[in-house]
């Protein structure tokens, strides 16, 4: 299950030491390395439907004005079954009961992210598991929270918050909305976008040296299931 924090992708998505001009060049997109995807096969008995256990792609970087946007790399073709969510890097099923690769097996995803001026591709692997003798699931419906990338004052930033479910045997093609949790606060010239999930904007000169938690509340519309981080979201701006 994907549960892992959100650290890994300061090494990916780092402020340039060399971005010293007064209103500095975005970074460039990155992917968080390593991403994957899980979902359970079809159970013939007990009989159980296949399930993806849905979540996003987590990319950092750009200048995005609300969001990025998600595509499968040209050349190639998301594993049978899978749906890619454009607007905000949902990983789901495609269809109720859809058919999914065989169990124990794995797809590399190759997808591009854009912010409308810059893109780039990174992998995603979607994993079946192998339920065996064991108990093959997803997770329950969690924000994950730990370190973002670091900003800097007067130069664009963004990049997504992750999520994870509610799976796929609850909902298709979940849609979120997303806000900082009350009484917490995030930079100045920053914003947490409701729709997309993506911190995005300029931190101003007041937010320089500052470090900032932050926890986020997450609702999924369709279902009215609500998800808050159990711990927060650390960004420190320069």
């Amino acid at each position: 299950m994907r549960t892992s924090v959100l650290g890994i992708i300061i090494a990916c998505v780092g402020v340039s030491a060399g971005a010293s001009s007064a209103f500095a060049a975005a970074q460039p997109i990155r992917f968080l390395p390593g991403q994957t995807i899980y979902a359970c096969p079809k159970i013939v008995s007990p009989k159980t439907p296949a399930v993806v256990c849905s979540g996003n792609v987590l990319v950092g970087g750009g200048a995005p004005l609300s969001g990025y946007t998600f595509t499968v790399k040209t050349g190639t073709a998301l594993p049978k079954g899978v749906f890619l969510t454009a607007t905000t890097g949902v990983i789901t099923m495609e269809a109720k009961n859809s058919a999914l690769p065989a169990a124990g097996v794995s797809k590399v995803i190759h997808i591009t992210a854009s912010d409308g001026s810059k893109s780039a591709s990174g992998n995603v692997t979607f994993a079946v598991q192998n339920p065996g003798s064991g108990v093959c699931g997803c997770g329950v419906f969690q924000v994950l929270y730990g370190p973002l990338p670091p900003a800097k004052a007067h130069q664009p930033y963004g990049v997504t918050l992750a999520i994870v479910g509610p799976p796929s045997n609850q909902v298709l093609r979940p849609n979120y909305k997303w806000k900082v949790h009350t009484g917490n606060h995030i930079p100045p010239g920053l914003v947490l976008d409701p729709s997309t999930g993506v911190l995005r904007g300029t931190p101003t000169a007041a937010a320089a040296g500052k470090v900032y938690n932050f926890a986020v509340d997450v609702k999924e519309t369709h279902t009215g299931q609500t998800a808050l981080s159990s711990s927060t979201y650390t960004l420190a701006v320069n």
